[in-house]
């Protein structure tokens, strides 16, 4: 157990070696390093590879305050972590780097706010998942309740083993320019990158069985489903590939540089909420405009008609009305 103050004030504190296998969480009364670090160049710490639990509150200020921060410029999370505690990094807000080499972490929930306002005071954080990280946790980086708490990630490279990447994962971070997914990567989490307004190339491997990349925007490996448009694009036009069946859940929500899309006659099915908040988006030109409809059930085969003929209607409805139906196509 770390006693409350413990470090307060040690604000020479350059490096920390945390070996401690699974140390009782601490609280918001704690302040166990609160200062520490901010009259140097800042703390570089280390989670050993023994090391289960990142206690919760181990880095939060007094008084939750930015002033009290603890100057955290790397982090580097060993092997063996499965479970990081809430508020662990709040406001540690000189973090450049994170290292997350733990292998199989525990989904967090959005009440968590482990790396909230992380980053913030600097040019951003890049994120590396090491060679053996099988997932990303759920809610990793999630803001909390607003995108004002969200870390300053800029980069984030995803290593060869990921398989998933959990949902809301990377939700609202504002700053990430670029995505790398790896070759083992399976499945996306509903929301993973919504909010990534400034995501203007996701990169795949070629090796990937499931994913690729075409033109810095994620598809389905056959390119017949497009999973994830970059959204921080500052293209105002985007024609759809024809190759493209289906566009997924969320596709394109909240990109709001878009005015005018084009949906190719191949496309039978649009996902839920996948154009919703596209505030600019104002023409949705259907190529095939006869027999669509929409549904609250992803295995319906039938529905409420809809009359797609009208291009500005159509974009009112997929950004409003009827986002959270699905929209399908007999062909």
């Amino acid at each position: 157990m770390i006693g409350n103050f413990a470090f307060y004030g040690c604000t020479y504190l350059t490096e920390i070696n945390f070996n401690a296998i699974n140390m009782k969480d601490l609280n918001s009364d704690s302040c166990a390093f609160s200062y520490a670090g901010q009259n140097g160049e800042g703390i570089k710490i280390t989670f050993g590879d023994k090391v289960k639990k990142i206690p919760a509150y181990l880095f939060c200020p007094r008084y939750y305050e930015a002033d009290y921060y603890a100057k955290i410029t790397s982090v580097t999370i060993g092997e063996s972590v499965t479970s990081i505690g809430e508020y662990a990094f709040y406001y540690c807000t000189a973090i450049t780097e994170i290292n997350f080499n733990a292998i199989n972490a525990n989904d967090l929930s959005d009440s968590n706010c482990v790396f909230a306002y992380s980053g913030q005071s600097g040019k951003g954080i890049k994120v590396t998942f090491g060679d053996k990280v099988t997932k990303i946790p759920a809610y990793l980086f999630y803001p909390y309740s607003s995108s004002s708490y969200t870390p300053k990630i800029t980069n984030v490279a995803i290593g060869e083993s990921v398989t998933s990447i959990g949902e809301y994962a990377f939700f609202c971070s504002t700053e990430i320019t670029s995505v790398t997914i790896g070759e083992s990567v399976a499945s996306i989490g509903e929301y993973a990158f919504y909010g990534c307004d400034s995501l203007t190339d996701i990169n795949v491997s070629k090796e990937n069985a499931n994913y690729k990349s075409t033109d810095g925007n994620l598809y389905t490996k056959d390119g017949k489903e497009l999973v994830q448009y970059a959204i921080g694009k500052k293209d105002t036009q985007f024609v759809i590939p024809d190759s493209v069946t289906s566009i997924g859940d969320c596709a394109f929500l909240g990109c709001t540089g878009l005015t005018s899309i084009t949906i190719p006659d191949s496309i039978t099915s649009i996902g839920r909420r996948a154009f919703e908040n596209c505030a600019s988006l104002t023409s949705v030109t259907f190529e095939n405009t006869s027999g669509w409809y929409r549904t609250s059930s992803s295995t319906a085969t039938s529905g409420t008609s809809i009359d797609a003929t009208n291009a500005q209607t159509n974009a009112k409805n997929l950004r409003i009305y009827y986002c959270y139906n699905y929209w399908k196509r007999n062909p």
